[in-house]
């Protein structure tokens, strides 16, 4: 496992972070034996990021995760994120101090490493989007919003540094990003999606993410991968499956999660029709980016840890690799 600077905050982190999200589950639904095996083993691979949220498994995973790293000596870092509902809107300092309270209280810990904002961003604003409420940049930049909010909170050393997940209308991500305000952007990337540091041909019908990843490097901004196996997708059946034998997830932006189910068929046709080696594909795919600093997995047992992590030692995609996906992002599903 190596290790990387995550932007300005120079954080080092492991270049995979341990995700305790809904989707693998193991956090929110699995035994507190098969958390402790799957993140022990984790750690002792060289694992030092974790991240999880209110959301997940609503405070679940934050006590699970925090019970279980009180339990275990180390040096860890610790994202976790607070997200704005329409009834928040009028006191964004109030509810964020509330949410982070809870979220402490669960982990077990004075203050997190990296506090995110945990909405799409859109031009439109308030409102559902891909199963999150929706926010606008001005609401996030403006005068007592969001960044305020989550500034006073740093000063109280509740937090060392602030994040913001960036996914919504890119346009409207990329505003949020080159303000200046936060220190670390969570990105989606992968095989299904590289559009954050990739650039899409004019035919793809991907939603397109605006090089956000390749912006952030720029601006020294730091980049933690999200959805890398696609929500489940290109983890094979037992990863869509989770811990528990379901899934919660939403498809992101242009196609559903039928489609994106099977534009990864398409996809394992370079990797033989394997699950397996589809999913160590993701991985090398997503660690081969320098600009990202960590990419985070949601697992489920042990075995995909160590599955993960035996994907770096292959080392990254290969060109033949990269020009059939190449292929694959212009013309969507064939």
């Amino acid at each position: 496992m190596n290790y990387r600077r995550l932007g300005r905050t120079d954080l080092q982190v492991s270049e995979l972070g341990f995700g305790a999200g809904i989707v693998a589950g193991l956090f929110v639904r699995g035994s507190t034996e098969d958390q402790y095996h799957a993140a022990s083993r984790a750690i002792d691979l060289g694992f030092n990021h974790f991240d999880t949220a209110p959301i997940y498994g609503a405070g679940s995973s934050e006590k699970n995760l925090g019970r279980l790293l009180e339990d275990i000596s180390g040096d860890f870092v610790v994202g976790t994120k607070v997200e704005y509902l329409t009834e928040h809107f009028e006191d964004f300092y109030g509810w964020t101090r509330r949410s982070v309270d809870s979220s402490l209280q669960g982990l077990r810990r004075d203050s997190v490493d990296v506090l995110y904002l945990h909405n799409n961003i859109r031009r439109g604003g308030a409102g559902p989007h891909d199963g999150y409420e929706a926010i606008s940049p001005d609401q996030v930049l403006r005068s007592g919003g969001i960044a305020d909010a989550l500034d006073a909170v740093r000063a109280e050393g509740l937090t060392r540094f602030i994040g913001f997940t960036g996914t919504g209308d890119a346009d409207a991500v990329l505003e949020v990003l080159e303000s200046g305000r936060f220190d670390v952007v969570q990105a989606y990337y992968n095989i299904l999606n590289p559009s954050g540091s990739i650039g899409l041909p004019p035919s793809s019908p991907l939603h397109n993410f605006g090089l956000l990843i390749s912006r952030a490097a720029e601006l020294d901004i730091g980049v933690v991968a999200i959805r890398v196996l696609g929500g489940g997708v290109l983890g094979g059946v037992a990863a869509r499956q989770g811990a528990s034998g379901t899934t919660n997830s939403q498809a992101m932006h242009g196609l559903s999660r039928a489609d994106e189910t099977r534009q990864a068929e398409v996809l394992s046709s370079i990797t033989g029709g394997e699950d397996i080696d589809l999913r160590d594909l993701a991985v090398r795919f997503a660690v081969a980016n320098a600009d990202i600093a960590s990419a985070l997995i949601g697992f489920s047992t042990v075995e995909q840890v160590e599955s993960a992590v035996k994907a770096l030692t292959l080392g990254a995609p290969t060109e033949r690799d990269m020009d059939r996906l190449k292929r694959v992002w212009a013309s969507g599903i064939e």
